[in-house]
């Protein structure tokens, strides 16, 4: 194997072969086992961190049906107080208006009484008066002589003062 600058020696590649297998050996103990330990560490870390997270996610979902599980809760109070507190004051309301309208047919029906009463009385104090003043005009006639002008005038003065007494 002269003068050749390849050759191929079988006992070379031999030898190569088993430099790149040494290699290879070392390489795996102090470089891929080492990366390949802290891969898995951190691919456990993540799937950790995953669980965690889906934890928390499922964690809020719940809370967020338990509020708004709450929020409707406190709809349906709030309806039920609102109807309540309506149905109290329709019912105090009707209340007022009932009384109030009591009391005003009591205030009319007194105001009629006394409207009556007074209408009466003004009648009486006019008849007594129309009754004085025919015995005043009866007593001048009885008095004096029956004569057809006095007659005619006494009338007319009983009649002048009746229509004053009625227009008061």
């Amino acid at each position: 194997m002269s003068g050749n600058i390849i050759s191929m020696d079988v006992r070379h590649i031999g030898i190569t072969v088993i430099n790149v297998i040494v290699l290879f050996g070392i390489l795996k103990f102090f470089l891929f086992k080492p990366i390949n330990d802290v891969l898995a560490k951190r691919q456990a870390s993540i799937k950790e961190e995953k669980q965690k997270a889906e934890e928390a996610i499922k964690n809020a979902e719940e809370k967020v049906k338990n509020y708004e599980s709450q929020m409707q809760d406190i709809e349906t109070l709030k309806a039920e107080a609102v109807a309540e507190s309506t149905k109290k004051a329709s019912a105090e309301y009707d209340r007022i208006v009932g009384d109030a309208n009591k009391r005003a047919a009591e205030i009319v029906s007194e105001a009629e009484v006394k409207a009556e009463m007074a209408q009466k009385k003004k009648q009486a104090e006019a008849e007594k008066h129309i009754a004085e003043i025919v015995a005043a005009a009866t007593k001048k006639i009885a008095a004096s002589q029956n004569s057809a002008e006095l007659d005619s005038s006494l009338y007319d003065e009983f009649i002048s003062k009746a229509g004053e007494e009625v227009d008061s």
